[in-house]
């Protein structure tokens, strides 16, 4: 088991992976998980087929940009790409710079940009 510690979480990705199973299973066939890291799958999924990709991995800049335009050509017209910590230096300048004035920031710092 992974185990991210620090003085106030634990991070169990198979309780975690568990948890999403359980409360998914109503969708069915409609979610697969792939496992892995983001840029190391990306083969795996076809291009336009996802209604929306989150952002929440490597956090630094260039890698979240890259990820973005990377896995852009996944998401089917009027997708979403989203993702978090946009109050975070690193995502900020990759989103802006990943899409311009085209983005949106709601609350706690989550941002989503449509595919056109």
């Amino acid at each position: 088991m992974e185990e991210f510690t620090d003085e106030n979480q634990a991070w169990d990705h198979n309780k975690n992976e568990k948890h999403f199973r359980d409360n998914a299973q109503q969708w069915g066939d409609r979610i697969t998980i792939i496992k892995g890291r983001s840029l190391a799958v990306i083969d795996q999924i076809p291009d336009n087929s996802m209604d929306f990709i989150f952002h929440d991995s490597d956090h630094s800049y260039p890698f979240v940009k890259n990820e973005i335009q990377a896995y852009l050509p996944k998401l089917k017209s009027g997708g979403y790409s989203m993702g978090d910590d946009y109050n975070w230096g690193t995502v900020e300048r990759s989103v802006k710079e990943a899409f311009g004035e085209k983005h949106r920031v709601t609350g706690k710092g989550v941002w989503y940009a449509v595919k056109d």
